[in-house]
């Protein structure tokens, strides 16, 4: 029986009683897709829900999570990878992650497992045929008038543009974490079609503003793609597509695919629902229930 003196709201009571696996996430978006992952059927033993106070984010869930355990081992949190790498080892541990989720060897991170991808987004970039989506996204009339081609190979240079601004959020996240810079870079602010040149002007201007040399930031992104680079070399070029979708900025990616193809808002409703009825599904259930006890 826990002790009563320990709890500090009724969350964590009812959290306590009602007896099942309680997941707090970033955000209700990801509470949803998660509980289509796991399916009908299991709503007794796992919940998957925000915290009940501090906001949205990596941070509220870690610290709720870090609370509630010290009354109740059932409760744990599942945030994206891209959080990991502030962590010692973290990004690396995301990099090599095969299965659905992962860990850090942090105590201060107990009962907390990470996203395989960078956030909950990229699980729909990654296994869903976005394509498809976007080449039948039309009328009767203009049924015709997207090549699936052409849609893959832009969803493709979408990918790996978000790709490389991952990985200097990555980065700035490593040095942050050694308080070589001020805050995480906003892998975001490349939404515009910026040129190379423009893209690199806009990063150097983010980097000075937060406090940090060129050069270090430099020296930290070169060391994040020499690992990345070791990776990849091992694989085929469809894994290496895959891995890129696993690790790009998600939310951006597909919110600049829905930009540029004017696709409807709910298409992400749609893309869940192909999602459930895929092996990952599966996979995702089968790993978090190994990683829960349940």
């Amino acid at each position: 029986m826990a002790n009563l003196s320990q709890i500090s709201d009724p969350a964590e009571l009812d959290n306590i009683y009602i007896g099942k696996v309680v997941v707090y996430v970033e955000a209700e978006s990801d509470a949803n897709l998660f509980g289509v992952l796991v399916g009908p059927g299991h709503a007794e033993r796992i919940e998957f829900k925000i915290p009940p106070e501090g906001g949205t984010g990596c941070g509220p869930a870690i610290a709720r999570v870090k609370r509630e355990r010290v009354t109740n081992r059932k409760v744990f949190g599942l945030i994206d990878g891209e959080a990991a790498a502030s962590s010692h080892l973290g990004f690396e541990k995301m990099l090599e992650c095969v299965e659905p989720t992962f860990v850090v060897d942090d105590p201060e991170l107990d009962g907390v497992l990470f996203l395989a991808e960078h956030e909950a987004e990229n699980i729909l970039l990654r296994h869903t045929d976005v394509c498809h989506y976007v080449v039948k996204d039309r009328t009767l009339a203009g049924l015709h008038t997207r090549s699936a081609d052409d849609v893959r190979e832009l969803i493709n240079g979408v990918v790996d543009r978000y790709f490389s601004s991952a990985v200097c959020k990555y980065t700035s996240a490593r040095l942050h974490s050694a308080q070589a810079i001020s805050g995480i870079l906003d892998s975001g602010m490349f939404f515009n079609d910026l040129s190379r040149t423009g893209f690199l002007k806009l990063l150097k201007a983010k980097v000075a503003a937060a406090g940090c040399t060129w050069e270090v930031f430099r020296t930290e992104f070169k060391t994040l793609l020499r690992l990345i680079k070791t990776r990849f070399d091992t694989m085929e070029e469809a894994l290496k597509s895959a891995e890129r979708r696993r690790l790009s900025d998600g939310k951006s990616a597909l919110a600049k695919i829905q930009n540029v193809y004017g696709v409807n808002k709910y298409w992400e409703g749609h893309l869940a629902d192909e999602l459930a009825k895929l092996p990952y599904a599966t996979e995702f259930r089968e790993n978090v229930f190994l990683r829960t006890g349940l």
